[in-house]
């Protein structure tokens, strides 16, 4: 349906569209107002078409969709959102244990990381003491100081 027709078919139920500018404005019979660009077209007709039949226009071939009606209907929903609470709140539970399970596990790993440095660092401090008492013993090497008086 183009806004041409759309024009038309208001127009037999008694809307009124007037130009405004550079668009349309269309008044129902109960004064409710739509104001639309003249000249539309593709989705900016069925944007158009679907404000109109909000504000009124019965459109053929369109079947309103019914508001809930009947109490089971609500019922029915309500026990839906029930159930949605619940899958939500069991959600939050187990989340809450996955994230208590990963904070202690990260406490743990960084304790024997922490652990593992110090251990390392005596290790590097020890090499460190060795390569020097190596290098001392070489330096006072007593061969050598008696080859070197020697020569």
């Amino acid at each position: 349906m183009e806004q041409r027709e759309l024009e038309q078919l208001a127009k037999k139920q008694h809307w009124t569209v007037a130009t405004e500018g550079k668009g349309l404005l269309w008044t129902s019979p109960t004064g409710e107002k739509v104001q639309s660009a003249s000249g539309v077209n593709g989705a900016e007709v069925l944007n158009l078409r679907s404000r109109l039949r909000r504000a009124g226009l019965e459109i053929p071939g369109l079947k309103r969709v019914a508001v809930v009606g009947k109490t089971d209907d609500v019922q029915s929903v309500s026990r839906a959102l029930d159930a949605a609470i619940q899958m939500i709140e069991e959600l939050a539970d187990q989340f809450a244990h996955f994230r208590k399970a990963q904070t202690d596990a990260t406490i743990t790993f960084r304790g024997q990381l922490q652990a593992l440095e110090k251990v390392t660092g005596e290790h590097t401090q020890a090499m460190e003491m060795l390569r020097d008492d190596v290098e001392n013993q070489v330096a006072a090497d007593p061969i050598a100081e008696f080859r070197k008086r020697l020569a």
